[in-house]
């Protein structure tokens, strides 16, 4: 109003100033929010930039499958095994990945064999199942798209500088690809201890693309007989296992129960409810597992109240996906209701939550009444484990499984992204991009890959104003919760074979044509189970391939690996760099004694004979004191401090523990994320 034209010549100098004074106001706010909203802009590019490179595999995989579908291909070209020996001939020596010796300093950049002409290999377990063989041969030929996400389009053979100055300064590290029958295939090609061992179906970012967000409650029997037998070796190790396959957009708790149930609560852990399972309270959760002793009688009741109520705790933290309670138990009820009440009792407790019950039977004690039972009620699992089988880790482990296969029916697959982590090889801090590759033309739908591409945090750290926005927009990419379908038959044939699915210690799984255990509906719903085991059946059926028939150069028992990963790298002096040393030395000296002359500070006599020859030596400088100073010099902490993600966990390997944060972005409290 004051602005207005006929007002021109009665200014309100007031107004005036208070218009000037807003609007600088808004200019500096614009100033503030304008970098920050950049800084969004580019980082969305970035992520959608690396998550194209997932999908270009997954097209490539997809593409593959579908072209053998309804076959057993196991007759195809070798491929390299992850021996070291198997990739002497194509390696070179580069450092971007990490060293050899798997140095974590960002001080020492050593080197490492890696092999950018081809992909290597590896197996969950030592025997070569013929379903692992197909995806052996679907698999081949990938090495185009993952040089085309490196920058190296159209590239053969060893890489020259420039190209290896393109791959210092990507992005893009590890590319690859693992299946449900336990086959690993990772570009560049790196030497490894074994060509098995690996298990990708227990790996975190394989269980979050094809599972989504979770709820997950552990409950864990401690009484007294859980000392008999390893048993108590036995849960701790399938809980770790569990806990390993967490990634930071699900929800966790773990719950103990003996006399009383009570819940593990280190201190970056919320109490009386569940929390974010981010990769610093994974350790701390492992750490608590590592320490529980067996005691006392043993109260269902109250473990699995306990577990059921923190579903809907104080914190009000969860995923609104998936929930999952996981109970291991070696006994009956000692203490607490029993039976049917027992039933009632967590039924009416898990109203609210509806939770998936993922019952455990340990040993030949244990009640099976029970767990199976409480499995029925929830449309859940159970498995019966016996003493000295050894294999409750892998069986617990696989408990995602079920939400992969109802989620599998869902076409909205995405990308999933897991927390920040340090490489294990030295490549440096790194986050995981993961994506599910289903034939969906199947029925039920058919997994038949996860891709998972490595990327280097520094590439997204320079585009995010810190941890917690990187975190924020990880985390608002893998969120979406899977659509588990209304198809009623459908879901009733997947939980049949699931119930008819067990995994051995080396994960190899085998599914019964008859039902281990029975549920209630299952007499109502008898035609539809029928008409599924009749009609799903395996593409290539049981029996193994012999290893060395389908791994090129496979070397059973191989060489030293840390000598062999470094062959070439790190090796002692040749007899060429020896003479070069010893000619650069001579030079050096002759050049000294150059200087020295043309100083003066030599100098020769006319005469050979001459008794006055001066003789010289060196000035001697005069001695300094030695400076000390209190003030340390800094220790480089980088942009950012992250956690370390817990490694794969073996039942003998305790987790390392993370390290701190540095002090120019300190890690956000848990409990608030």
């Amino acid at each position: 109003f004051f602005l207005q034209p006929r007002h021109r010549t009665h200014r309100n100098p007031f107004m005036m100033r208070y218009v000037a004074v807003c609007s600088t106001a808004l200019l500096a706010v614009a100033l503030m929010v304008m970098p920050a909203m950049a800084d969004l802009t580019e980082l969305t590019r970035l992520l959608n930039d690396r998550e194209e490179n997932v999908l270009a595999i997954a097209e490539q995989v997809e593409g593959a499958y579908n072209a053998t579908r309804g076959q057993c291909v196991v007759t195809c070209d070798c491929v390299a095994a992850a021996y070291a020996t198997s990739i002497a001939d194509t390696s070179q020596c580069i450092s971007s990945f990490g060293g050899c010796t798997s140095t974590r300093s960002s001080s020492e950049k050593s080197e490492r064999r890696l092999d950018f002409t081809q992909a290597t290999a590896r197996l969950a377990t030592e025997e070569f199942v013929r379903k692992a063989a197909h995806d052996k041969c679907n698999l081949l030929g990938l090495e185009p798209t993952f040089l085309s996400n490196l920058g190296l389009a159209g590239q053969s053979g060893q890489l020259n500088e420039g190209q290896r100055q393109n791959v210092e300064e990507g992005a893009v590290r590890w590319q690859y690809v693992g299946t449900p029958n336990g086959y690993y295939t990772i570009f560049p090609g790196v030497p490894q201890e074994d060509a098995y061992s690996y298990d990708p179906r227990l790996r975190p970012w394989y269980v979050a693309a094809t599972s989504g967000p979770k709820d997950v409650v552990l409950v864990i029997d401690t009484s007294g007989s859980m000392d008999n037998f390893g048993r108590m070796e036995a849960a701790i190790a399938a809980a770790k296992t569990v806990l390993s396959t967490l990634i930071v957009t699900d929800y966790v708790a773990v719950v103990t129960f003996d006399d009383t149930a009570s819940q593990l609560c280190p201190s970056d852990v919320s109490c009386g409810g569940l929390t974010r399972a981010t990769a610093t309270v994974v350790s701390s959760l492992i750490t608590e597992v590592e320490r529980l002793l067996p005691g006392g009688a043993t109260n269902m009741e109250q473990g699995l109240k306990l577990g059921l109520n923190l579903f809907t705790g104080i914190t009000e933290a969860t995923t609104n996906c998936h929930r999952a309670l996981l109970f291991l138990t070696d006994g009956e009820p000692t203490a607490g209701a029993s039976g049917t009440t027992l039933i009632t009792e967590v039924s009416n407790a898990n109203v609210v939550p509806q939770a998936v019950m993922f019952t455990y039977s340990l040993g030949s004690g244990a009640s099976q009444d029970i767990p199976q039972r409480l499995a029925c009620a929830s449309n859940g699992l159970w498995a019966a484990i016996s003493d000295g089988s050894a294999n409750l880790r892998n069986q617990m482990g696989h408990y995602y499984q079920y939400f992969a296969q109802l989620s599998e029916r869902s076409k909205s697959n995405f990308v999933t992204w897991v927390d920040l982590y340090e490489d294990a090889s030295g490549a440096g801090i790194l986050t995981t991009a993961s994506y599910p590759v289903y034939d969906h033309d199947t029925e039920p739908p058919t997994l038949r890959a996860v891709v998972g591409v490595d990327i280097l945090a520094e590439d997204l750290e320079e585009a995010a104003t810190d941890y917690r926005s990187l975190l924020d927009a990880l985390l608002g990419r893998s969120n979406t919760c899977p659509d588990l379908g209304t198809d009623t038959n459908s879901t009733i044939c997947i939980v049949d074979a699931l119930r008819r699915t067990s995994y051995s210690f080396d994960g190899t799984e085998t599914i019964s044509p008859t039902s281990i255990y029975t549920c209630p509906s299952d007499a109502a719903n008898a035609a539809v189970i029928d008409q599924c085991r009749s009609s799903n059946t395996s593409q290539c059926g049981p029996g193994s391939v012999v290893k060395s028939e389908v791994f090129c150069s496979y070397n059973e028992f191989g060489f030293d690996f840390s000598s062999e990963s470094c062959a070439d790298c790190k090796s002692p002096l040749g007899s060429g760099a020896v003479v070069g040393i010893v000619i650069g030395f001579v030079l050096a000296l002759v050049a000294v004694f150059g200087c020295l002359v043309c100083c003066g500070v030599v100098t020769f006599s006319s005469s050979s004979k001459s008794p006055n020859r001066r003789r010289t030596s060196l000035p001697q400088a005069a001695p300094q004191p030695v400076q000390s100073s209190s003030t340390p010099q800094p220790a480089y902490t980088g942009v950012i401090g992250y956690p370390q993600q817990p490694a794969a966990v073996a039942p003998s390997a305790p987790p390392s523990a993370p390290p701190a944060y540095s002090s120019v972005a300190q890690k956000p409290d848990s409990s608030s994320l």
